[in-house]
């Protein structure tokens, strides 16, 4: 590993513990929050609900759109996730 593997790994890894887990809820699929100092979104997602996240923001807001996998499948109407803002 390089230095600069190195270090960004380490500024990584203080950008991701800086922020605590908070537990959501998408209603419908769809979630948006305010957010002005963030620059690093991680989300938490079970498996079980088939979906993914397609995230889309600008400077201080950021939505996310869970998707399903299949097509046709319902994405349930309280979405429960964790979400941190870094």
């Amino acid at each position: 590993m390089t230095s600069l593997q190195k270090a960004l790994s380490l500024w990584l890894r203080i950008q991701r513990e800086s922020s605590p887990f908070q537990t959501q809820t998408a209603r419908n699929g769809f979630y948006q929050q305010d957010s002005e100092n963030g620059s690093l979104i991680r989300l938490g997602l079970s498996a079980e609900y088939g979906v993914y996240p397609l995230i889309s923001g600008h400077r201080s807001r950021f939505a996310i759109r869970f998707i399903p996998f299949t097509e046709g499948k319902e994405i349930p109407e309280n979405l429960p996730f964790r979400v941190a803002v870094c």
